[in-house]
Order: structure tokens, then C-alpha cells, then sequence
């Protein structure tokens, strides 16, 4: 059996140390002065902890690529995502429509066990969007609505596609069925839809926003456009990127203040470099830079970060004056709430024991997965 006993840590809406009691993974009790015996202790020393951080939209970390990415470095990716607080996440990738088989290898590692960030499922962002809102996407990632596509899609995924991003104006009700047959969250982005067409595509579950803001038509006093359409929705939930430059501080305080608390979730939108030093990299076989935390195209195009999940807390509680708790929470309960995620996201006994330990400054001290310490130092 396996006991860990985080001693003296702050829990967000806490001011008094708490002990956290974990055994074979999952959180047992929490509690003041727990007296104990434990197979390993942890003094947090007044630290906090909060659960671990779930990104539902990341490229790639530690120089890998997760659309190829093997056992090796999925192991190299999760101790990466693990260093900036990520406990799970669902692998985003550009599939090439000529070559889905790559999603196999993907699909394998799903059930493999790390000593890092967990892979929770399959993000394909396409590739099933509009040329008009690509972005960076390449446009070889890019085609029309076709169900026979889709369906090697979900066969060589072995089912385990969590969520699409798609531009609802370009699939058609079969594509629709079929990803509800599959239980697969349609996330609207690289769109060019109206207010008024989004209204519609609202009534069909059509409810949850990709990066919102980005590869999307804005707000318009006469054209209000996707966003605002989604908002009216008490359903939606959207993606934000709160690295103050995909997003303004200003928009980001605006996007919080009119969803609230408990429809916001946060994403880094990481490439490969996430978790490197500035430098030149490569993506889907294209030449970026990264600077301060900003990844873009030679061109200027902005295509991602490299700032971490914890990075963002910071950056969306400092942008929005919101609670250190609401602020994890649109890290953590939000996403894993979008997933279904029943056993994750919450500090509280009978959930699964991922636990993040940081101090006032946001600094990173301990990672925590199924009671296992696997990141420790700042």
C-alpha cells in the first residue's frame, strides 16, 4: 500500500495548514495535524496545493511533437508537462488528411503508464475548418466534411478522439451524428461563422469555443459575431489563452466577467518547445521562433506559447482580479468537468490523488500523479 502525507500545505480558500493523506492514488483524507504513518511525507511549509492542471489543447512539450510521438518521448513530453504543473491532457494535433494512420501510435500510448503528465485522450484540431480562419494551419491539414475520412479518423484513434475542432459552416449533419455517436466534444474554432449562424449551431450542442477570439470573427457593434452568440448560451464553455498577447489582459478580464467563473478554461496552446529555452524550432515541418513565451511563424504568424498551465493561472488570476481558487479551477474542475472527468479537478477525498504544490509567486515545487511525486524543485 502506498501512503503519502503532504503535511502544512494551503488549500485556495484557506488561510490554516491542512494535511493531505493520499493511498494508492487516490486522496483519502484532508484534514488538520493527520496523525498518520505514511510511506513517504512531503512538509510543504506552507506551500499550496491545488489539483492537478489539465490541458485540453497542447501540441506538444520537451521538444516532441505529439502527433510523433512514441513511448520514449511521451515520456520525455510527460515530465515536461509535469515541470509546469500539467497532470493530464489531451494530445492537440494537425492530422494530414492522406496520412490518418498516424494516429494509431497516438492511440496506443493512451494506456501507457509515465512517470509524468497523463494522456487523457485525442484534440484534432481539423481537419475539418475554414481556409478562410487557418491561422498556421498548413493547408495539406485542411478538408471538406467527409464522413469516410472521419470514421478512419476515429478507426485508426481506436475510438479515442476526445474532441474536434471543427467550422461547423463546412460538415454536415452526418458529421454531427457521428461525433455524437462517438462521444466527441465538437469544439468550434478556425470558423467564419455569423452571429446568427452560430445561434443555430448553438441548438445543436455546438456549445464550446476554441481559442476564442483567435481564428474567429470578433464582436462588432453591428455583426456581434460567434462569441457573444456563444455567451448567450448558459452552456458554453470557451478556451482561453491568457499568455496577454493571443488575448488582451482587458479581453481576458471581459471574457471572465461576462462567462463567469465556471465556464472559462484555461490552455497554453504549446508547441513542442514548450518547457525549452527561446530559440528556433520546428512544427509540422515549418521553421518558428520563440520569444518570451510567444511562438510565431518567420512571418510574424502567431501559431502558440511555450508558458505553462501554471503560467497561466498566474497570468488569468493577475488579468482578472479573480480568486486564487476560481483561477485553478479554470485550470483544472472546468476541463475536467468538460471531459467527464468525475475523479478529477477537486482536493477531496475519493478523487484521484494529482496535486500541484506552489508558492505565493506561482513557482512550481512539486507535481504530484496518483500519490507519486514526479516533478519536485522549482
Amino acid at each position: 500500500m502506498n501512503k503519502l502525507l503532504i503535511k502544512n500545505c494551503l488549500l485556495p480558500e484557506s488561510d490554516e495548514p491542512q494535511d493531505i493523506l493520499c493511498i494508492d492514488g487516490a486522496i483519502a483524507e484532508i484534514g488538520y495535524h493527520i496523525q498518520k504513518s505514511a510511506t513517504s511525507i512531503i512538509d510543504a511549509q506552507m506551500k499550496y496545493a491545488a489539483p492537478g492542471l489539465l490541458d485540453i489543447h497542447v501540441h506538444g512539450a520537451g521538444g516532441i511533437d505529439f502527433l510523433h510521438m512514441d513511448t520514449a518521448s511521451y515520456q520525455t513530453a510527460a515530465r515536461t508537462l509535469a515541470s509546469v504543473g500539467t497532470t493530464g491532457f489531451l494530445a492537440t494535433v494537425l492530422i494530414d488528411p492522406r496520412n490518418p494512420k498516424v494516429l494509431s501510435g497516438l492511440a496506443e500510448l493512451c494506456d501507457q503508464s509515465v512517470k509524468g503528465a497523463r494522456l487523457l485522450g485525442i484534440h484534432a484540431e481539423g481537419p475539418f475548418i475554414n481556409t478562410a480562419k487557418k491561422g498556421g494551419f498548413p493547408l495539406e491539414c485542411i478538408h471538406p466534411a467527409d464522413i469516410e475520412l472521419f470514421s478512419d479518423l476515429i478507426r485508426f484513434s481506436q475510438n479515442r478522439i476526445s474532441m474536434m475542432t471543427l467550422a461547423p459552416e463546412v460538415i454536415d449533419q452526418a458529421l454531427l451524428d457521428s461525433l455524437r455517436v462517438h462521444r466527441i466534444i465538437p469544439a468550434v474554432g478556425h470558423t467564419d461563422v455569423s452571429y446568427k449562424e452560430m445561434k443555430s449551431y448553438l441548438e445543436h450542442g455546438l456549445n464550446h469555443l476554441t481559442h476564442v477570439f483567435n481564428a474567429m470573427n470578433g464582436i462588432h457593434h453591428r455583426e456581434p459575431g460567434p462569441i457573444l452568440a456563444a455567451w448567450e448560451d448558459p452552456c458554453s464553455t470557451i478556451q482561453i489563452i491568457s499568455d496577454g498577447v493571443h488575448l488582451s489582459p482587458t479581453i481576458v478580464k471581459m471574457l471572465f466577467h461576462l462567462w463567469g467563473p465556471d465556464r472559462c478554461i484555461l490552455i497554453t496552446d504549446g508547441l513542442n518547445s514548450q518547457g525549452l529555452p527561446d530559440g528556433e524550432y520546428e512544427y509540422i515541418g515549418k521553421s518558428y521562433v520563440t520569444e518570451n513565451g510567444l511562438a510565431k511563424y518567420h512571418d510574424g504568424t502567431l501559431i502558440g506559447t511555450t508558458f505553462g498551465m501554471l503560467d497561466m493561472v498566474a497570468h488569468f488570476k493577475s488579468f482578472t482580479n479573480c480568486s486564487l481558487s476560481q483561477a485553478i479551477n479554470a485550470a483544472s474542475l472546468n476541463p475536467a468537468k468538460l471531459l467527464g472527468l468525475h475523479t478529477k479537478g477537486v482536493l477531496a477525498p475519493g478523487y484521484d490523488a494529482d496535486i500541484i504544490l506552489f508558492d505565493s509567486h506561482f513557482d512550481l515545487h512539486y507535481t504530484i500523479i496518483q500519490g507519486n511525486v514526479v516533478h519536485y524543485g522549482s
